[in-house]
């Protein structure tokens, strides 16, 4: 669609950005897609792409041997990604897999200081929330008395509220507060039948903002508002069928609403725009899988799929118009922003050793700006075994590689200089 109204709002943001770089402005560095596959093929695992917001370039970098991916998040220069059966953190620099441990059940997690707080879902039924080391995923401790599967966390000053809409059959939504310094449990707060299928938690102002999936076969959704500090909750019903929240900016709550893309305005607590984006087509069976938003460009990333042949990355500007299209694959289920002060960005994609195509089935082509006349190239395979060695004296700044020989799957191209500096990145071989 028209890629260059959004590079144009993109290079806006960074022209801005740029003027107030001594104050740690941020960008948007890159947008991380996490693709859980067909849940019709075993043998289609979940994938991690990068895509680059002005040049829209992407590269496949992770793979985790297991279906359905649950929640991707960026905490500083790493990334995590829980999956059906464990938890993966990445560097975000070189795109490396720096720790993985195993967990059943895994659904949302969040960051506070140097724990990893973890929700907990079907298959377990007890232990709901498990508490991590976020440096080296070893497992700390379980939260044992909070009641039900929990879902969406949000941290205010030292705890922890986390949503508790319980397994399929629970016909309420409960809080839990923890201690933020170590997960000990505090209190469980019942928000009864309105708080049925409560999921997403936002801070707004002084309020904790609850968005509660309508429960099946129900035309109605409801919001919840709790104050923090005295746990009193107020609700506000909508004649919508309601998913999961997208973010806040200003005043509106962004959401799934009726299949599309809607608004709430959280302080007259009214329907602000009951669609922004249309149902992409769920009478045949296509939803949206997940949708971010970028407040920077104004803009919201979205993936649609049908979960078994298909999978489409749209974005979409406030007014609901498709600005345009990323590749994006299967059952794209989590989109995540990493986001970087601006001067940073500069630095490392100054130096950063590009690829492409990613995926490639036959020639690689590299590019390094800092290239020497004299280099040589090095491909290992999953598992660290150097598959190839190669050497060359042609400094023009990009060559090739022929990879048509190996085997499908992941490999790591690393370039070294006459001086010792070494780089790398990762490839998919098709």
């Amino acid at each position: 669609m028209c890629r260059t109204k959004f590079l144009k709002s993109t290079m806006i943001a960074l022209m801005l950005s740029f003027g107030l770089a001594a104050t740690g402005q941020q960008v948007l560095n890159q947008l991380i897609i996490a693709s859980g596959g067909s849940f019709s093929n075993p043998d289609d695992f979940v994938t991690l792409t990068s895509l680059d917001p002005l040049n829209f370039s992407q590269n496949t970098f992770g793979e985790i041997k297991t279906q359905a991916v649950q929640h991707a998040l960026v905490d500083n220069d790493f990334l995590y990604v829980a999956a059906l059966d464990s938890i993966v953190k990445y560097d975000m620099n070189s795109f490396e897999k720096i720790a993985s441990t195993s967990i059943s059940g895994p659904r949302m997690m969040l960051i506070s200081g140097d724990l990893l707080f973890v929700s907990i879902q079907y298959p377990e039924t007890e232990n709901f929330i498990k508490i991590y080391n976020k440096i080296t995923l070893e497992q700390l401790s379980v939260v044992t008395e909070v009641t039900g599967e929990a879902a969406g966390m949000v941290e205010w000053g030292n705890r922890i509220f986390v949503a508790v809409p319980g397994d399929w059959t629970s016909a309420v939504g409960k809080i839990a507060v923890l201690n933020a310094l170590d997960g000990s449990f505090i209190e469980e707060l019942n928000l009864g039948e309105a708080g049925a299928g409560i999921y997403n938690l936002f801070k707004y102002n002084d309020l904790i903002v609850s968005v509660n999936r309508t429960p099946w076969g129900i035309s109605t959704g409801n919001i919840s508002f709790i104050n923090p500090e005295t746990l009193e909750t107020e609700h506000s019903s909508f004649p919508h069928v309601i998913n999961k929240g997208v973010a806040i900016h200003d005043n509106l709550l962004y959401l799934l609403i009726d299949n599309g893309i809607g608004s709430i305005n959280l302080d007259t607590r009214q329907i602000s725009q009951a669609v922004i984006v249309g149902d992409p087509g769920s009478a045949n069976f296509t939803y949206f899988a997940d949708v971010a938003f970028d407040a920077l460009s104004q803009s919201f990333f979205a993936t649609t799929t049908d979960y078994f042949s298909f999978g489409e990355g749209h974005i979409f500007d406030l007014s609901g118009n498709q600005t345009d299209t990323f590749e994006a694959g299967i059952s794209a289920e989590s989109l995540v922003f990493d986001y970087r002060n601006i001067s940073q960005v500069a630095e490392q994609k100054s130096e950063k050793l590009s690829v492409s195509p990613n995926p490639v089935s036959d020639k690689l082509f590299f590019s390094y700006s800092k290239l020497h006349h004299t280099y040589k190239l090095s491909i290992l395979n999953a598992v660290g075994q150097v598959v190839m060695n190669s050497s060359s004296d042609n400094g023009n700044g990009s060559n090739e590689v022929d990879v048509s020989y190996l085997k499908k799957g992941f490999y790591t191209l690393i370039y070294l200089d006459k001086d010792g500096i070494s780089v790398s990145t990762k490839f998919l071989k098709l």
